[in-house]
């Protein structure tokens, strides 16, 4: 959520974040799971994720600039022990950027970590990782596409990306609200929007910052990303247990340099340059 942070946004909150919330309750919200046969309870579409992963011959992931980093992450573990898959990504638009007196500048880019999907999927992610996916799907040469269309939009990953989803052999989508991306898909799953995000955004300045869900868990009527991949990996023993935002993020900085040695705990409420690595700390307090 909103909090003061003098280093990153002075003591503005733009338009955009004061009124960006209305997605959250709209009649198009995707809130459960379904299949072409009809809605599934949670447990039930994690395993049908982890069997269509395991029975695809070739699989493409298509990520989001608002996923977090820890949700980007259980995605690279899910793609790399998979052969042949592939990874993009899609960009929302940009909008207008505006400048203050004073210094304060509103990004153009209307979307939180398009940084961080780079740092883990590599600067060509969004480029020609993108224009390979994009021909492979429409060409029928990847079997299966997992595509993740999340942010506060209702126009899904854009018109070419949308008619490229609606083409796909099998597909699965994780997505905020329901659209032509979706219909048909062979499993649905709610997304959560960026304001109920646990984890951390990288911002165009490479700072990196924990956010915070602006929802309890207990409103929600799904389990997030973070909880389902978890699962699905525990379906195809990837994983032995499931590990909370901070745990995952963990993961990451013990397998990225970029990442190295960072963690919820040395980001703390303000965040810090991905650059600037924290000092070593003792093992004992650490985060799970």
């Amino acid at each position: 959520m909103p909090r003061e942070n003098l280093d990153v946004n002075d003591w503005w909150m733009c338009d955009h974040g004061r009124y960006g919330w209305r997605h959250l309750y709209a009649d198009s919200r995707q809130v459960t799971a379904q299949t072409t046969e009809g809605s599934v309870l949670p447990a039930e579409a994690s395993k049908a994720l982890q069997q269509t992963l395991e029975s695809s011959s070739s699989t493409g992931f298509l990520v989001d600039p608002f996923m977090t980093c820890e949700e980007l992450h259980l995605v690279k573990q899910l793609a790399d022990s998979m052969t042949g898959s592939r990874v993009a990504g899609w960009l929302p638009a940009d909008g207008t950027e505006e400048s203050f007196p004073g210094g304060f500048t509103i990004s153009a880019a209307k979307y939180p970590n398009r940084k961080g999907v780079e740092e883990i999927f590599g600067a060509d992610v969004f480029g020609s990782a993108a224009s390979t996916l994009l021909n492979d799907i429409t060409s029928g040469s990847v079997d299966t596409v997992v595509a993740f269309v999340g942010g506060h939009g209702f126009d899904g990953a854009g018109a070419e990306w949308n008619a490229a989803l609606s083409s796909a052999k099998n597909r699965v989508v994780f997505t905020t609200q329901q659209g032509a991306w979706s219909e048909g898909a062979h499993l649905v799953l709610p997304a959560t929007a960026p304001l109920e995000k646990e984890g951390v955004w990288i911002n165009e300045d490479n700072r990196a910052q924990r956010v915070r869900s602006c929802r309890s868990l207990t409103d929600q009527n799904f389990p997030s990303e973070l909880v389902i991949l978890q699962e699905v990996q525990a379906h195809m023993e990837l994983r032995s247990r499931s590990l909370s935002a901070a745990g995952v993020f963990r993961e990451l900085s013990e397998s990225s340099s970029a990442f190295e040695g960072h963690s919820h705990s040395s980001l703390g409420d303000h965040g810090t340059p991905l650059s600037q690595k924290p000092a070593a700390v003792g093992s004992e307090g650490g985060e799970s």
